[in-house]
C-alpha cells in the first residue's frame, strides 16, 4: 500500500461508494489520520440512490494505531449508535467532512475487498449526488 498526503484543514467531502454481494451488518467505519492528533468529523451514510440517511455521527476523533491484516496505519473508528443492515446489490455512499491535521491516505487501492464471506465494491458513479472534493477515488484517498 502506497501513501499520500490528504489535507483535511479546508473540511471538504471525502466520499465514496459501494455495494456488497450478501445482506450484511456494518456497526461503523475506520478513516485514516495521523499520529497522535485529534479530528472533527461530520460523517454520513446513505442510500447512494435515494438519498436515505442511514447513519449519521458528528464528533471529535482522536488518532490510534489500527492493525490491519496487510498494513498498519494511524487512523480513528467512526462507531455508529445502531448497527446499518445492508442489502445485497444495494448502493450506499459513505460522506465524511473531516477538519484537523494533514493525515496519510491510501494509494493502490482495489476495487473490491472480502471481508469474512461478504464483498465489498467500491466505486464512483452516477446516483445521489455526493461526490468527493477532497480526491478519494477508488484508487486513492
Amino acid at each position: 500500500m502506497s501513501s499520500h498526503v490528504s489535507r483535511y484543514r479546508n473540511a471538504r467531502d471525502d466520499a465514496i461508494k459501494f455495494r456488497v454481494d450478501k445482506d450484511t451488518e456494518l456497526h461503523g467505519v475506520c478513516l485514516f489520520g495521523s499520529e497522535n492528533n485529534t479530528y472533527l468529523v461530520n460523517f454520513k451514510m446513505q442510500n447512494a440512490i435515494s438519498g436515505a440517511l442511514l447513519a449519521s455521527k458528528t464528533g471529535y476523533f482522536r488518532s490510534k494505531l489500527i492493525q490491519c491484516e496487510k498494513y498498519s496505519y494511524h487512523g480513528f473508528e467512526v462507531l455508529f449508535d445502531e448497527k446499518v443492515i445492508l442489502r445485497k446489490n444495494t448502493r450506499y455512499c459513505l460522506c465524511a467532512k473531516i477538519r484537523g491535521r494533514d493525515s496519510l491516505c491510501g494509494g493502490d487501492g482495489v476495487s473490491s475487498v472480502k471481508c469474512g464471506d461478504v464483498t465489498f465494491t467500491f466505486f464512483m458513479d452516477e446516483g445521489f449526488e455526493y461526490v468527493s472534493f477532497n480526491g478519494t477515488q477508488v484508487q486513492q484517498g
